[in-house]
């Protein structure tokens, strides 16, 4: 279970972490677009092997956006951690993701060097509904080892999701068998970048000539 997060005494070292990393976040493209990075002055652990396993956060995706262009979560995570980035629609009322995994990145790690934002480029097309995008070590479980954090907002920033979690090992099943775990109030240091569906202009009309009939002689 992810510890409490404590107020870090040096939060100007925090803080301006998490300006660098928001720094190299997804430029918004979108009215829709996400960014609770500024909010996440504390953190949460622990992500990683053996626990936690599987950090997220909900959303709720409005009417508008028809793709879920790029997310971003600010996480300071050794480089020995293996992890990928998923995304997954999600049942509010039983608290855990639900249908096929809609995007499942490669492998990857951090450079282990501290606070860093990690950028995933689903390019999924989505519909209005909530969903949960997260990082898990438990498709990598055998090859990864030791624990980091995310940042996190403990003021709630964000109503229309949470921070969620699960301590589910090397077990995938679990992630839509069984409900996750959360911290209410609690957001992670996340972004996300909408896209639209693309303006189809029609076929311009095409001229026909009009041709004169030939003068009638006779």
């Amino acid at each position: 279970m992810p510890r409490l997060p404590r107020r870090r005494t040096a939060i100007t070292t925090m803080v301006s972490a998490l300006v660098l990393a928001a720094a190299g976040a997804a430029t918004a493209a979108s009215v829709w677009d996400l960014d609770f990075t500024a909010e996440a002055t504390d953190m949460i652990s622990s992500f990683g092997v053996p626990n936690t396993a599987t950090y997220g956060q909900t959303i709720t995706v409005p009417d508008g956006p028809a793709e879920l262009s790029t997310f971003s979560i600010a996480m300071d995570v050794p480089a020995t951690v293996v992890f990928r980035g998923a995304v997954q629609a999600w049942d509010g009322t039983a608290g855990m993701a639900t249908g096929p995994v809609l995007y499942l990145s490669d492998p990857m790690s951090t450079s282990g060097t501290g606070m860093e934002t990690v950028t995933f480029s689903p390019n999924i097309p989505i519909t209005a509904g909530a969903y949960v995008l997260y990082t898990t070590v438990s498709y990598d479980y055998a090859v990864g080892s030791g624990t980091g954090r995310w940042a996190a907002s403990t003021a709630n920033p964000y109503a229309d999701g949470q921070f969620v979690y699960m301590n589910n090992g090397s077990g995938i099943d679990a992630l839509t068998t069984s409900t996750w775990s959360n911290i209410g109030g609690y957001d992670a240091g996340f972004t996300v970048v909408f896209a639209a569906a693309p303006v189809v202009e029609p076929p311009a009309p095409v001229a026909i000539p009009i041709v004169a009939a030939p003068a009638f002689t006779g």
